[in-house]
């Protein structure tokens, strides 16, 4: 080839490869950009979705612990809690009867009536003292666990025995009730 055609095919060749790179400054190269911008954005929306996802998960979760905890409150003052006027002799009758019949001593009883804040309930606190064998008060305080009523025992204060193989015991005992007529049970 003769140096003037090997210029041009030379110049040639240098005007393609210059237009080539314009097109592809000018074209190709922002588009290209802008498709591993969207492919970076992509990667971030995936993943605050899953993080949105599992924020709602847990949302679901706590709504439903929510609306069970509703379920219980409504069954509790349905089935467990009555009017104080309705079934207060027949609980402390039912105590007292649970420790005579594990033959224990019951001495002077206690009442009081406390309030229970933001609930429809009032608990009544009743002092027991008793007196008996470990046995008996072992007893009696599974008897009161299984009982039909909703009591709690709330406190055991214990007391020397005065014969040989006994125990003195003051047990605070709470029942619940409805606050009111008509009980508003909600």
């Amino acid at each position: 080839m003769r140096a003037p055609r090997r210029r041009v095919v030379v110049v040639a060749l240098l005007v393609v490869a210059l237009l080539n790179l314009g097109v592809y400054g000018v074209y190709s190269l922002p588009r290209s950009m802008e498709e591993r911008a969207i492919a970076t954005r992509r990667a971030v929306l995936k993943q605050e979705l899953v993080r949105e996802q599992q924020v709602v998960a847990e949302l679901r979760e706590r709504d439903q612990a929510i609306q069970a905890n509703k379920e219980d409150v409504r069954r509790f003052y349905r089935d467990r809690v009555e009017e104080r006027r309705v079934s207060l002799v027949p609980i402390l009758r039912h105590i007292e009867a649970l420790a005579t019949e594990q033959g224990l001593r019951v001495g002077d009883q206690k009442y009081i009536r406390k309030e229970v804040k933001s609930t429809h309930l009032e608990r009544f606190e009743i002092t027991m003292p008793v007196a008996g064998t470990y046995r008996q008060l072992v007893q009696l305080m599974g008897q009161l666990e299984a009982s039909s009523y909703f009591l709690t025992l709330d406190e055991v204060k214990v007391r020397g025995g005065a014969e040989k193989g006994m125990a003195q015991l003051d047990l605070v005992l709470s029942c619940y009730f409805g606050k009111g007529p008509g009980n508003s049970r909600e």
